[in-house]
């Protein structure tokens, strides 16, 4: 069975329409609720293979998302890969690696996050995983909402588009005077 990631967001009901603020502090009409998609196995299965494939070839030795979002797909794609999978989490302002949770010097460490809109988070783990002496290879997503990329990390997601997003000061959604929602996991 080939894994269609729009079919499974539809699926399970993990797209939101509405006005949301966005952890990155944007502005949306669009809320991509992947917790949703990863609460059923088989579909978090079929997602952490589908982001496994696209980084088997530059074989990490382990794979560390952000604490909350990440924790699942770090899972399923380090299940998929046959690798440790690991979370850090927000420590004050930065992410930290707590729970006995150690990377080893010069080890391969794949990012994952269920979706990139700056690419943020993702962004301040593999900053993490530097400072500890591993190398981050990548960061892997389910959806990259908005063409996050970095010059210096390979970010490869099962589906790029891009959703409309709006600085607060500019919103049209705020104009109308739509209700605001805030369902990310920070701020």
């Amino acid at each position: 069975m080939t894994f269609d990631i729009e079919v499974s967001l539809v699926r399970t009901r993990a797209i939101l329409e509405g006005h949301f603020v966005l952890s990155s502090g944007l502005h949306s009409g669009v809320y991509f609720q992947c917790a949703r998609l990863l609460a059923h196995p088989e579909e978090a299965a079929h997602a952490g293979k589908a982001i496994a494939e696209r980084f088997s070839a530059d074989k990490p030795d382990s794979v560390i998302a952000p604490a909350i979002g990440g924790i699942v797909l770090a899972h399923v794609v380090a299940a998929a890969l046959r690798i440790p999978g690991y979370f850090a989490e927000r420590v004050g302002d930065t992410f930290a690696l707590r729970r006995g949770f150690e990377l080893r010097q010069g080890e391969r460490v794949l990012v994952v996050e269920d979706v990139l809109t700056t690419g943020g988070s993702a962004l301040e783990v593999a900053d993490l995983v530097r400072s500890l002496g591993a190398i981050p290879i990548g960061i892997g997503a389910l959806v990259n909402r908005a063409g996050a990329s970095s010059r210096d990390i390979p970010m490869r997601a099962i589906l790029n588009l891009n959703a409309p997003l709006f600085e607060p000061n500019l919103c049209p959604l705020c104009a109308e005077g739509r209700p605001i929602e805030k369902p990310g996991s920070r701020r």
